[in-house]
């Protein structure tokens, strides 16, 4: 399962799958561009807001 969380923009974003911290927002945004248009990667949840500071989420079902 995937999943980003944006806790704040130009705060740390928590990739969870990889165990990984990136703090560049637009790194988020690039892999969840990635990530929508790998559909084995993603199944059908996604979802982005960059006019906010609320959560991005990216969910992959199995």
């Amino acid at each position: 399962m995937y999943e980003i969380a944006w806790l704040n923009a130009g705060r740390l974003l928590q990739f969870s799958n990889v165990g990984k911290v990136v703090k560049n927002q637009i790194a988020a945004f690039f892999l969840a561009s990635v990530l929508e248009s790998d559909k084995e990667l993603v199944a059908d949840t996604l979802t982005l807001s960059n006019s906010t500071s609320e959560s991005i989420t990216i969910c992959q079902t199995d």
